[in-house]
């Protein structure tokens, strides 16, 4: 049970990356100012309190983090370099019908049994 969760999470993971980098690109194809290049304490990193924002670049974890004044500015890739985001998975497109039902069976029990990274 612990290993089909886990395959859906990375699977849940994958989706959001690559939706989060189809809106990138569409947004500066369009010119919108409104995509995150960088994160400050009235723009927060998804999921970050402004408490850990603050002490993260305090602690120098992050490294081009900049002090303005009182608060933090810092660049979204130089945040999420240091918060350890792994880089999206290359995902394998097979065509339909390109793998025989034994060749799929032992392809998921591999992934299964490897914790579902492979």
């Amino acid at each position: 049970m612990k290993a089909r969760i886990t395959l859906a999470s990375d699977l849940g993971d994958i989706i959001n990356a690559m939706v989060d980098a189809r809106v990138d690109e569409r947004l500066r194809e369009l010119g919108v100012a409104g995509a995150v290049v960088c994160y400050s304490p009235e723009r927060l990193p998804p999921g970050t309190s402004a408490r850990v924002f603050r002490e993260t670049c305090a602690s120098g974890a992050v490294a081009g983090a900049v002090k303005e004044g009182r608060s933090w500015r810092v660049s979204r890739e130089a945040w999420h370099k240091a918060r350890g985001r792994r880089p999206a998975p290359k995902l394998r497109i097979v065509p339909s019908g390109a793998l025989s039902v034994e060749e799929l069976a032992s392809s998921s029990i591999a992934q299964i049994r490897a914790g579902g990274r492979r």
